[in-house]
């Protein structure tokens, strides 16, 4: 995984909830890496993995919380970055119906060696789109919680379920993201 998803956790650990309790996870999981990322670099998963489960413990939420949540925050982070990719899209299910055509496209020209999942709509319609979501890291919940983050970018509330998961058994998950 690219350092620029660890350093993003770094600083959501420490914006969130202080740099006390980074240190205490690194401590925890003394990772290879010391800690110490470059945006560029790739990381290995099981270093993230091993991050996350810290998280959980440190404060007492779920996988599925942490991932959520710093999927939301994650989002304004690249959002931040990369600004052209939702002025290119103004509307909120054109952006998510977009993401591996241009927005993983894009990334993958800039890093050949980038490990992206796959995020592409099987179904769209005026209110509800449903996203394939394969990845070998099996992190949905970070697409979710992505999924929540662009929501609140475009000020619009949805719904969000999953069919089909790979936390289920499936090979695949389906993401149902809806309008209310």
């Amino acid at each position: 995984m690219k350092g620029a998803v660890f350093i993003a956790l770094n600083d959501f650990v420490e914006t969130l909830y202080g740099i006390d309790r980074w240190e205490a996870i690194l401590a925890e999981v003394n990772p290879e890496s010391g800690g110490v990322y470059t945006s560029v670099q790739n990381y290995d998963d099981a270093e993230m993995v091993a991050l996350v489960h810290a998280i959980c413990k440190q404060l007492g939420v779920t996988r599925a919380q942490a991932l959520g949540i710093f999927g939301e925050y994650l989002f304004g982070v690249l959002n931040t970055k990369y600004p052209i990719f939702t002025s290119l899209q103004p509307d909120f299910f054109k952006f998510l119906a977009c993401v591996e055509s241009i927005v993983h496209t894009e990334v993958r020209k800039l890093f050949s060696d980038v490990k992206l999942p796959l995020i592409v709509p099987v179904e769209t319609g005026e209110h509800k789109i449903v996203l394939r979501y394969e990845s070998d890291r099996q992190m949905c919940e970070l697409a979710e919680g992505l999924i929540h983050g662009a929501a609140k970018f475009y000020d619009v509330t949805i719904k969000m379920r999953q069919g089909c998961c790979y936390h289920q058994g499936d090979d695949h998950c389906l993401i149902e993201v809806m309008l209310v």
